[in-house]
């Protein structure tokens, strides 16, 4: 009676796993590296937005100390250090010479602690960092989405999500909260950080996906502020070419067309970055109402890898915007 008894609960359990929704391998696959190619097309844009953040960073602490003000550079961070501009502002040391442009020679007299995101050579200045670690967020959520959509080892959905909460506190600390962004980003962020602990807690997969589908409202916020801060990501990125019109270029027909282009091939970038984001939401959207459902059958995931194809033509016309702007006028 025993072999009938083993041979039943065997039927039974052959019986349940082909009843269970699977998810196609490939097309989850797909959907993992369209994300992967969203953040590798996207580090262009950011790699740019850090050397115009800290251009115009040097240049309002240096106006700054010309003009004997305590005026802080933008979105300065604060330090848990004592710094000691912090008390009297950094001064302008004259050498008293002149440049060719009758620009006078000298230098900050201090050295300020708020201001070595501008000054120095490593990392990100923080409106560039806050970007960049915020889709380097959406793209580890994707990771979790699709280690649950695949149901894979819960061990290295824990993984997944223990890094996501690391990645999400670490943002926060960095996040100035006189930053622009901050308003938007710091809730989000501050509202996802015991969710995603929580899930990471959880023993199945079920209890996982539920935490987990919960906290997608507060990534779509994630995303609106993204969207929201690029008119100002394209200010900070053609700041410096709108300096030169028209004093530079009203005489000089060809570095107008120089200026031009720059600037509007900077806004086909940004333009194409908040194309990728909106596609990144719907996909993300998918994603979790597959989850939520608990069915990852195949008809949600044909649904995914159409949405892993069109992250992928944005991200790749997002390549090519800039392939272009570094081309120039033709």
């Amino acid at each position: 009676m025993r072999w009938v008894q083993a041979v039943l609960i065997a039927a039974v359990a052959v019986s349940l796993a082909a009843c269970a929704p699977t998810a196609p391998v490939e097309q989850v696959q797909l959907f993992s590296k369209a994300f992967a190619n969203v953040q590798a097309a996207s580090q262009p844009l950011f790699d740019d937005l850090g050397v115009a953040e800290r251009d115009l960073g040097k240049r309002v602490v240096v106006e700054a100390a010309r003009s004997d003000t305590a005026a802080p550079p933008p979105a300065g961070q604060t330090d848990t250090a004592v710094d000691p501009c912090l008390d009297s502002p950094a001064g302008w040391q004259s050498t008293g010479a002149k440049d060719d442009a009758g620009h006078d020679i000298g230098y900050i007299d201090k050295f300020c602690l708020g201001q070595a995101p501008y000054f120095g050579s490593i990392g990100d200045p923080p409106d560039t960092q806050r970007f960049r670690n915020s889709l380097l967020i959406l793209g580890q959520y994707s990771d979790v989405l699709l280690t649950l959509a695949e149901g894979r080892n819960i061990d290295q959905a824990k993984v997944n999500l223990q890094t996501l909460g690391t990645s999400i506190a670490g943002t926060l600390a960095l996040i100035p909260q006189a930053a622009p962004a901050a308003a938007a980003i710091v809730p989000a962020l501050t509202a996802l950080g015991p969710v995603i602990d929580e899930a990471a807690k959880a023993q199945n997969f079920k209890e996982m996906r539920r935490l987990v589908t919960t906290a997608a409202p507060h990534f779509e916020t994630l995303i609106a502020a993204l969207k929201a801060a690029a008119p100002a990501m394209f200010k900070t990125l053609t700041r410096a070419a709108a300096r030169r019109v028209p004093l530079e270029t009203q005489q000089s027909p060809q570095l107008a067309a120089t200026v031009v282009s720059q600037i509007e091939g900077y806004r086909t970038a940004v333009a194409n970055f908040v194309l990728l984001l909106a596609e990144m939401r719907d996909a993300h959207a998918d994603i979790v109402t597959a989850l939520a459902a608990a069915e990852i059958a195949p008809v949600s995931l044909a649904t995914a890898a159409d949405r892993a194809q069109r992250l992928n033509a944005e991200a790749n016309a997002l390549r090519q915007a800039f392939v272009i702007l570094r081309r120039g006028p033709q």
